[in-house]
């Protein structure tokens, strides 16, 4: 009987989807050409409503094979799904503080990271009581100069935050080189970057952990919200699923449930009072709760397995506008990918060039008008934010870059749902205003 009313349902929810989905007529200045959005089917809408009717809801087996499958697709050991991309920064960073790591970088250390940035990197930072150190950007990159890395460290120096901004990827040979040389511990931000390649390298398996956001404006979602952090560093991994999970406890493969050995995870952990503790209830980290729900686990299942469908996409509407932006480079700066890198782009970032007869306010108010979303580069130099202005930091480079996105830059989209007549209006909306400003 169960059975059968599945079937019906899950009929139904492909219906419903394809009603979901159905292209309705666009009409150019009165359609919304968005800058991102989801793509879901009745995959998605099926895995989810199976997982509610299986009856677990909370962290279980779907969770488990969505990290699986995740990690597998980097070519990394591990990944640890957490709620938001901004805990998987802010984890990663206390999991690289905790006192069972080796090495564990310690409070009032320095951290580069480049001005030009979202919050989340360079908030997880102050909130861990760390230094941020800012550098500056390449314009038509948009990533770390990796040329301004080096003047930038000093003995105070435990790690590079390597921000995949945009998609585009921060040069990882040049940082991975620097963090040899001088024992630094490697971030990446890849909350934009789903399935960027550096090489023949997944973004996310390069550093010693990679920090990743399921929010729907990026490349896949879980559903409305997600993240996760992908390591092969298997201490990292342990500490970090304890820190999501409060601080408990977790079983270890090599001592068990005695915590007060030494092992390759290094517990060695002083249980005076509480040997016979319930596990579960034993605390041997300061932690969060950060887990998702089974639900986010089968959702995000069905969108990773189209996530390369989706990135194909991406780069079709990117080339497109882009290509059709190439007779306008006297005014316009257009993105550039990192040489030896093949980006997912998340959006298409412009620059207006110094001298152009407009200004960025006249096109986004084109823009505005044809009804086709825009964004600034995020923070911009995120030390013109209100709320970094005070914020405990060095700077060791000119910022210029960094303020000069913050004055003429702006992205438009170029997402999966995105179709050709809304790139076409897109384009020829641009253009004609470039035009009217010769």
């Amino acid at each position: 009987m169960l059975e059968e009313k599945k079937r019906q349902l899950f009929e139904l929810l492909k219906e419903i989807a394809k009603e979901r989905n159905a292209q309705k007529r666009f009409a150019p200045g009165e359609t919304l050409v968005q800058y991102s959005g989801d793509l879901v089917d009745e995959k998605e809408l099926i895995a989810a409503v199976d997982s509610l009717i299986g009856g677990r809801l909370a962290f279980g087996q779907k969770v488990e094979e969505f990290e699986k499958e995740f990690a597998s697709y980097l070519g990394a050991n591990e990944a640890i799904a957490v709620s938001t991309g901004s805990d998987a920064c802010l984890l990663a960073m206390q999991t690289m503080m905790n006192k069972h790591i080796d090495n564990p970088i310690k409070p009032g250390d320095e951290v580069v990271v480049c001005a030009l940035n979202f919050a989340t990197p360079v908030s997880s930072l102050v909130f861990s009581g760390l230094t941020p150190v800012f550098v500056d950007t390449t314009l038509g990159n948009y990533t770390i100069n990796t040329d301004l890395i080096e003047d930038a460290i000093t003995d105070k120096t435990r790690m590079i935050i390597a921000t995949h901004l945009f998609g585009n990827v921060a040069g990882m040979k040049k940082i991975m080189e620097l963090s040899k040389k001088h024992n630094l511990r490697v971030l990446e931000d890849c909350c934009d970057a789903h399935g960027s390649m550096y090489g023949d390298r997944q973004v996310g398996s390069m550093g010693d952990a990679g920090a990743f956001s399921f929010y729907p404006a990026h490349g896949m979602t879980m559903g409305g919200e997600g993240g996760i952090i992908s390591t092969s560093d298997e201490a990292l991994a342990y500490t970090a699923r304890s820190i999501r999970m409060w601080g408990r406890a977790l079983p270890c493969k090599y001592c068990g449930n005695d915590l007060s050995k030494e092992c390759k995870l290094k517990h060695n952990l002083d249980l005076a009072g509480m040997e016979d503790y319930d596990i579960n209830y034993l605390f041997v980290n300061l932690g969060f709760n950060s887990k998702i729900t089974e639900v986010q686990g089968a959702f995000g299942i069905e969108q990773l397995r189209k996530l390369n469908a989706f990135n194909r996409i991406r780069e079709d509407n990117f080339n497109f506008v882009v290509k059709a932006l190439k007779p306008y480079e006297d005014v316009l700066i257009l993105p550039e990918a990192t040489p030896g890198s093949k980006p997912a782009w998340y959006n298409i970032p412009l620059t207006i060039r110094k001298g152009a007869a407009f200004t960025r306010k006249d096109i986004l108010d084109t823009l505005k008008k044809a009804r086709i979303e825009y964004r600034n580069l995020f923070a911009g130099n995120i030390l013109r934010q209100p709320g970094y202005k005070n914020i405990k930091h060095r700077v060791a480079s000119s910022l210029e870059n960094a303020d000069f996105t913050t004055d003429n830059s702006f992205f438009v989209g170029c997402y999966q749902g995105m179709t050709p007549e809304m790139r076409d209006h897109m384009v020829q909306t641009i253009t004609r205003f470039l035009d009217s400003r010769r």
